[in-house]
């Protein structure tokens, strides 16, 4: 088994090489585009509750289902042209894990590249 270092060193020389280039922007299109289908499910179902009188309100006073339908509305108007963008308007803490997993996963998927996260790379640090 690999040493951490050596895994860092791996990674590093991976990220450089000129394949890892040329595909990385398209898995960062596939990376966003997944996580915004996933939160946009997410959140439809949530809106698909029945909660009569939604206690929930943003600091305007509007409805939380309201503001939920506006995100999801401004999101699929993004996804096609910009997924990052649209990605944007679902980042919270802890959404670096996700992005993660989805960006090694489709890399392992797709071109068999074995790819690390931050997080599996640096286990003393704690990612939000």
């Amino acid at each position: 088994m690999s040493t951490i270092e050596e895994l860092r060193i791996q990674n590093e020389a991976l990220e450089r090489s000129p394949e890892y280039q040329r595909i990385i922007p398209e898995v960062m299109k596939e990376v966003y585009t997944q996580f915004v289908n996933e939160r946009i499910k997410q959140e439809e179902k949530w809106l698909e509750m029945d909660d009569s009188d939604d206690p929930f309100y943003d600091g305007s006073g509007e409805s939380m289902k309201v503001s939920i339908s506006k995100r999801i509305a401004e999101a699929k108007r993004l996804l096609p042209s910009n997924p990052e963008q649209a990605a944007e308007l679902f980042m919270q803490l802890g959404c670096c894990h996700t992005l993660w997993a989805l960006q090694k996963c489709i890399l392992k998927e797709k071109y068999d590249i074995t790819w690390y996260t931050p997080a599996e790379l640096h286990p003393e640090i704690k990612y939000d």
